[in-house]
């Protein structure tokens, strides 16, 4: 059983404050007073928004589609939005296949593939950062292994056609740069 859940800003509060796991587990207490065990979730997707489609209605593939691997290949566990600062939770599948020769015997997360995952998150919800001009101060300061759960956060300065992206192993700092973009996007 799983939940897809659109935070309030009190709830994005918590979730910030908190972390994911906890926050889950007070939802799950809470719906204790008002349901049986066997139908508390045990999954939780933290989303801007639920999927609505076009009339209105909440389809089920929509709501099912959010326990999957996306197309990019992570599975996105929490989108909040805080001002100009959006934040991700992202979990590394161990059969990603850029593990694949990367590299036999210790596979770690390619770079390149950070960054892409970095623009294409934050093109999604910030349409000027398509038009990417360059990616600058950027550092890989720690492997990223399969089955991780990376924290991504990225910062928008629209003044300077920028986002600043950190990814996060446990609170460490694993890469992080800078995505600039053209002034015409």
């Amino acid at each position: 059983m799983g939940a897809v859940v659109a935070l309030t800003e009190a709830g994005n509060e918590a979730l910030r404050d908190e972390g994911r796991v906890s926050l889950a587990q007070s939802l799950r207490r809470h719906l204790a007073d008002y349901f049986d065990a066997v139908v508390l979730p045990r999954h939780w997707r933290f989303r801007f928004a639920l999927p609505f489609d076009a009339r209105g209605k909440l389809p089920v593939a929509a709501v099912a589609a959010a326990f999957e691997p996306r197309p990019e290949g992570f599975e996105l566990l929490v989108e909040a939005r805080s001002g100009d600062t959006l934040q991700y939770e992202l979990r590394v599948p161990p059969t990603l296949v850029h593990f694949s020769g990367h590299f036999p015997g210790l596979p770690i997360l390619p770079g390149v593939v950070q960054v892409g995952w970095a623009m294409r998150l934050a093109a999604q919800q910030l349409p000027c950062v398509r038009g990417v001009n360059s990616i600058d101060r950027l550092k890989f300061m720690a492997p990223v292994s399969p089955g991780a759960v990376l924290k991504l956060t990225l910062a928008h300065d629209a003044a300077r056609r920028r986002v600043q992206f950190v990814y996060r192993l446990d609170d460490r700092e694993c890469a992080s740069g800078v995505i600039v973009y053209r002034e015409d996007a």
